[in-house]
């Protein structure tokens, strides 16, 4: 929406804000001002008062002559468009080439519609900008899609008089109606879309140019002079913010205008010259032969307002705004029109618009019969609000008190009645966006100012940095995977038909692509296996060896005619050494069933004994498991195995193939009373010392531990763990002994620990250790050999 500050000014005489503090105003009540531009950007050229000495008319097209001084011009003008003769007009040079409309956009013409008589007080060569416009500046805002009622000048000055406290003065309207007989008729077809319809009849009507402060508004506002009639509803459009339409009334047939429904296929050349083919049930306004405009968009060529008209059908109406929006956008029309009953008219402002635009045809002067014609009632329903003032205190912050809360809302058109500390709010008709109590509190929130609310963080009911569990599963395991070596993969779930057979699904499991671009891509993958193995085929083709990969994602299957889709785990082993300290252990299924139990002690879970047997015929029966559910009657938690290696030869894949798959959403859900241990990396590094140990072949490893254990707990070591890496016997052992070696590992979580400290916590233990009788240091034994 553009309006100017002068214009602004006609609506708000007390207004006393700069320019640059108007737009302030408007920024901060919820509007953008994209652009503030000085009026006289408008304009190509200056704006010069030139004299129009001859005028010779030759049919629809007259020859006249202008006088600027010492040039004098001439110029084809439209017939309907030429003054009077000794008229001043507008004229403006750009490079000594005459301009009769020098606005920005306008394009060079050979034949001018108009030439734009000034008041007759200018004398020859005056700066029209000067005398007649002045230093006026332009606000282009941006109107946000639920306030309608802010595209006019009406509205924006509504806002402005709300914040300054002062009154808002509508334009006069004074016009004398007469009993003029004209037999028009109305006949409303589809209330359901225009619940309102009215009409006036206007007789007397010359056209011809608009006085120039109606065509200067509507430059300051954006659009171009046209004639005086069709200026008129503009101007009251952009005024008020109810679009008007005016027809040639001669023009129409039957002196009948109808509102119903378009049928499929009916045509309209609208004003823009195209010819428009309709849908069925689109809103038009025919009369008793044939559409004459699309309602709300934008009216027929057939009884457009020209040279020759001398009677208008003046238009206002409430059409749905959902039916105009849908017209305008099948036929990709957007006129300024269509878009203020898109964001919807005050229902009660329509015939308050009409009467504006009457006074001002009567001034042109056109003569008003007497008598409304009227097809329904405006759709308005008094709608109240209680709001409580203890909300607005709570949200807004702030020390507004109810006094300053109720003047706001009044200065905004709402009716306030104070029930104790309630508020009974009566909302405007021209504001159906306000439907809740806090609407009503940001109505007091953004008048009375932002700025002065109180800053302060957010109160949650919750604590934002709990993760949900299973989101917190999710990353612990990935985290843990990454830390054993395993790279995480992230593959489509789309995958090939064939190979969902050869896993064992049916047909009737499987959610199948109606139009898949591919045959690889034909079904929704229902387990990972098909994912991860296509990724150890790849590596494979290009010549790489031992990996492992992992994958959380989801798989799609349908069980008992219902799609289920869920998030999976799969695990997948190819060759993969796993660290070691003093050699390689091999790749197995205890290697497998290592990472399910690791995956389950960072869940919490205790899987219990798992069952081998067939899963799939890809896999080795002899070296499969699934783990079942500790509920009798529910789905597995997972499944696993070796791939057989006939499978493997046939994809070209050597060495071996371990896989596992896991249900997270069950894993997730069993035994929620026990919680996700956190991963947390350390902000310290590690020292780690070995010690070797010889004791009885019938001493338990779990003897040495529990010393181990005890010992650093009473003298508070900052041990992290200890592993045992080896257990070894015979030579150099004497026969009935046997050796440990096993690995401390100290990490203090406040600093980085000294060898010297480590040192004396290593011979603690060792002492500890000798102290039994049961322990012998093999660094010792070696020395007392030596």
């Amino acid at each position: 929406m553009r309006v100017s500050y002068q214009i602004l000014k006609r609506f708000l005489p007390e207004l006393s804000l700069r320019p640059e503090e108007v737009a302030e105003v408007f920024l901060n009540q919820g509007f953008v001002v994209e652009e503030v531009l000085s009026a006289r950007d408008l304009f190509l050229c200056p704006l010069l008062a030139g004299t129009l000495v001859e005028a010779r008319c030759e049919g629809p097209l007259t020859h006249c002559t202008v006088k600027l001084g010492e040039h004098t011009f001439r110029v084809l003008v439209h017939t309907s468009g030429v003054p009077e003769t000794g008229s001043r007009v507008l004229v403006g040079l750009e490079n000594h080439t005459p301009l009769f409309l020098p606005v920005r956009g306008e394009r060079a013409r050979e034949v001018f519609d108009f030439l734009l008589p000034l008041p007759p007080f200018l004398e020859e060569g005056d700066d029209v900008y000067e005398a007649l416009i002045g230093d006026d500046v332009v606000f282009e805002v941006e109107i946000t899609a639920n306030r309608g009622d802010c595209l006019s000048v009406l509205g924006l000055a509504r806002e402005l008089a709300a914040h300054c406290d002062i009154p808002l003065v509508l334009p006069e309207v004074r016009y004398t109606e007469k009993p003029i007989h004209h037999g028009f008729r109305l006949e409303n077809e589809a209330p359901h879309l225009c619940p309102l319809y009215t009409g006036r009849y206007v007789t007397a009507i010359t056209v011809r140019p608009s006085p120039f402060w109606i065509a200067k508004e509507l430059i300051l506002m954006g659009m171009r002079p046209i004639n005086n009639v069709v200026d008129i509803t503009n101007l009251v459009m952009l005024e008020m913010g109810q679009p008007l339409h005016a027809f040639d009334a001669a023009r129409i047939r039957g002196n009948l205008v109808r509102v119903r429904e378009a049928e499929e296929g009916e045509r309209l050349m609208t004003l823009d010259g195209e010819e428009r083919v309709l849908k069925k049930g689109m809103l038009l306004i025919a009369d008793a032969d044939r559409p004459i405009a699309l309602a709300g968009v934008m009216g027929g060529r057939d009884t457009e307002v020209g040279p020759k008209t001398r009677e208008i059908f003046l238009e206002a109406a409430f059409f749905d705004r959902v039916s105009v929006r849908r017209t305008a956008r099948a036929l990709g029309m957007r006129t300024e029109a269509s878009a203020r009953f898109e964001r919807g008219v005050d229902p009660l402002g329509v015939m308050q618009a009409a009467s504006r635009a009457l006074a001002l045809l009567e001034e042109a002067g056109g003569e008003v019969a007497s008598g409304w014609l009227v097809s329904g009632q405006p759709p308005f329903t008094v709608w109240e609000i209680s709001v409580p003032w203890e909300l607005v205190v709570q949200r807004l912050s702030c020390e507004v008190s109810q006094k300053e809360g109720i003047r706001i809302l009044e200065r905004l058109g709402f009716q306030v009645a104070q029930e104790g500390a309630t508020l009974r709010v009566r909302v405007p008709s021209w504001r159906p966006d306000v439907r809740e109590p806090i609407d009503v509190v940001e109505e007091i929130g953004r008048v009375y100012g932002y700025g002065k609310i109180l800053s302060s963080f957010p109160s949650f009911p919750f604590d934002p940095g709990n993760v949900p569990r299973e989101e917190s599963l999710e990353n612990l395991i990935r985290a843990h995977l990454v830390h054993r070596g395993l790279y995480e993969v992230v593959t489509l779930s789309l995958v090939e038909g064939e190979s969902v057979d050869v896993l064992g699904f049916g047909k009737e499991e499987c959610v199948a692509v109606l139009n898949p671009l591919s045959q690889e891509h034909a079904v929704l993958r229902p387990s990972l296996f098909f994912s991860l193995f296509e990724v150890v085929r790849t590596n494979a083709r290009r010549g790489r060896r031992s990996r492992g990969f992992f994958e959380v994602g989801k798989v799609f299957f349908r069980k008992e005619g219902n799609f289920r889709e869920e998030k999976h785990l799969g695990v997948i082993l190819w060759n993969v050494p796993q660290p070691a300290l003093w050699k390689e252990d091999p790749l197995d299924l205890f290697t497998l069933k290592g990472f399910l139990e690791e995956i389950g002690e960072l869940a919490g879970v205790e899987y219990g004994a798992v069952c081998s047997g067939r899963v799939s015929p890809v896999f080795d029966e002899e070296e499969a498991f699934v783990v079942p559910s500790p509920e009798e009657g529910t789905e597995p938690i997972g499944w696993g195995g070796k791939v057989l290696p006939a499978f493997l030869r046939k994809h070209d894949v050597e060495g071996e193939v371990y896989y596992l798959e896991i249900r997270l959403e069950g894993l997730a859900t069993w035994r929620q009373d026990l919680p996700v241990k956190d991963f947390v990396l350390p902000a310290f590094p590690a020292v780690s010392r070995d010690i070797s140990v010889v004791v009885d072949a019938s001493t338990p490893w779990a003897f040495v531990a529990s010393l181990v254990a005890e010992e650093a707990k009473r003298s508070c070591m900052a041990l992290e763990e200890f592993v045992l890496f080896d257990v070894f016997s015979g030579d150099p052992l004497p026969p009935g002994k046997k050796g440990f070696a096993f690995r401390l590992v100290f990490r203090a979580p406040d600093r980085t620990l000294e060898d010297e400290e480590v040192g004396r916590w290593v011979q603690k233990l060792k002492e500890v250790l000798k102290q039994t009788g049961r322990v012998v240091l093999r660094e010792e034994m070696i020395l007392s050999h030596e």
